[in-house]
């Protein structure tokens, strides 16, 4: 059956099948102009800013010159300050918003009000996953005892509360080994499933694990220390450590792509790296291409 939402947890933004052929593109009729309309819209869609940019810096991540921006402007499909255009807002100076880009794109709002719904979900399927612990939802400060670094424990309980993003307990065995899912293949004497145990000691993460967090650049380490840190002090039981783990890992990547992304703090220019500055400010950039 045909996904209704991405396999990953990256941003997305929404591109028309006939984008090719639209008539503004088509009369510009310059490749460049068509992939800076795109990675606008990207823009504004990683960083949620309701179709405004900074016409600069976006001109440099395209790669291409302020004339194919004019090119834009001209068939009103960029407006920079003064635009005479009634459905869309005046951006500030140096900035320009993309044409029309909430009747087809998701606001800020509407991702926020995703994020947090999601975020709900995950903590009522981590109560629902453990219920019998009386202390599922914590103090607040549970994972900052065991954790100095206030950022790894901050992690801890945000991907621990998206343990089950979609608010149903994981299915058993998601995430297990060949051989785990074997063994389960074979009935028990008793017949009944596998019993939810504590994370024995000798527990390690597999190769598919590894897998998936050199994928997704993920400390392994680090996040196995946070999850046997977890599943100790909150005295958590699993039918399957190894499925647990790929769902910590999968809310792991989640939880940072919710993240709000911090501005790089270098920018690239003639003669090596300078210092971030606003993005407004032509000086940080080259004038030339």
């Amino acid at each position: 059956m045909a996904r209704s939402m991405p396999a990953d947890y990256r941003e997305f933004i929404r591109l028309a099948v006939d984008l090719p052929d639209n008539p503004k593109l088509a009369m510009i009729d310059d490749p460049a102009a068509s992939w800076a309309y795109v990675v606008s819209l990207c823009y504004c869609g990683r960083n949620l800013t309701d179709g405004a940019f900074p016409l600069p810096p976006l001109l440099r991540q395209a790669g291409v010159k302020r004339a194919v921006a004019k090119l834009l402007i001209d068939a009103g499909l960029w407006h920079e300050l003064g635009h005479g255009c009634d459905r869309c807002p005046q951006p500030m100076a140096g900035m320009a918003v993309v044409h029309d880009y909430l009747e087809h794109q998701r606001s800020a709002g509407e991702a926020k009000s995703l994020r947090d719904a999601r975020r709900e979900a995950g903590r009522r399927g981590a109560a629902s996953r453990w219920s019998g612990n009386s202390d599922v939802k914590g103090d607040g400060n549970s994972h900052s005892k065991c954790h100095s670094n206030g950022e790894a424990s901050g992690m801890a309980t945000g991907v621990a509360d998206l343990w089950h993003p979609d608010g149903r307990p994981m299915p058993e065995g998601e995430g297990e080994g060949e051989e785990e899912k074997e063994q389960k293949k074979t009935p028990s004497s008793s017949g009944r499933k596998r019993p939810e145990i504590r994370l024995p000691a000798s527990w390690q993460p597999t190769d598919k694990h590894r897998a998936y967090a050199a994928e997704h650049s993920l400390d392994l380490n680090a996040q196995r220390q946070l999850f046997t840190a977890h599943a100790e002090e909150k005295d958590r039981r699993a039918a399957s450590w190894n499925g647990a783990f790929s769902r910590w890992l999968i809310n792991a990547v989640e939880y940072r792509r919710q993240q709000p992304q911090a501005r790089p703090a270098l920018r690239l220019a003639s003669g090596g790296y300078r210092a971030w500055q606003n993005p407004t400010d032509d000086s940080v950039y080259d004038q030339e291409f």
